[in-house]
């Protein structure tokens, strides 16, 4: 007569318990969660997930990776520090929340762990619930690269570049020196310096 031996009984309990883990815990289970975080990690595009009272709550891959901060610390962050036009988006999103608007288009500074400002391309979305009550806002941003080899190609510093940013939307010596928080004579000082780095006159 054969003997089953100990290691059948073992497998069939080791199985089993395998088995009670992913029905009891729904481990190794498709949810929709799981899904849209990962499609949300493999978009290149810089992706933020706002609550109603501006708190992060979601970001992406890409986003931490280009802020270079570990995902804690940017949730952790207030929306003040992270955006450089904070003031102006506060304006739109309350807008965008009492109901004016379902979205809105901006370009603004993101700000990294080093204090620079990533400039994008962003698309503002009110998230609601079923009934039409917002929750939330989405943003979703595609950094302007031409910004970056520009900056590169001419070699200006971040705050050569943030003027030229300001000066291209149509902003005034006195804006920008309230915007970036500097002295007028230091923006006439940067703007000079970007001429010569052009080889253009003023």
């Amino acid at each position: 007569t054969r003997h089953l031996g100990v290691e059948p009984v073992f497998n069939l309990i080791w199985i089993g318990g395998v088995f009670f883990a992913v029905v009891r815990y729904h481990f190794m289970r498709l949810t929709p969660a799981r899904v849209m975080d990962t499609l949300l990690d493999h978009v290149n595009d810089i992706i933020l997930l706002m609550d109603e009272d501006r708190n992060v709550i979601f970001v992406n891959d890409p986003t931490v990776s280009r802020m270079g901060a570990d995902r804690e610390a940017v949730l952790s962050r207030p929306f003040q520090e992270i955006f450089e036009e904070h003031a102006l988006l506060e304006r739109e999103l309350t807008a965008m929340m009492e109901g004016m608007a379902a979205d809105f288009s901006s370009r603004i500074h993101l700000m990294d762990a080093r204090g620079e400002g990533i400039f994008l391309d962003v698309r503002f979305s009110a998230v609601t619930d079923r009934y039409g009550d917002r929750l939330g806002v989405l943003m979703v941003g595609r950094e302007v690269r031409e910004v970056r080899q520009f900056k590169k190609h001419f070699r200006m510093t971040s705050r050569e570049t943030e003027v030229i940013q300001r000066m291209m939307i149509g902003q005034s010596n006195p804006e920008i020196s309230r915007e970036l928080g500097i002295a007028l004579r230091t923006v006439k000082t940067h703007i000079n310096n970007i001429y010569a780095k052009l080889g253009a006159t003023s």
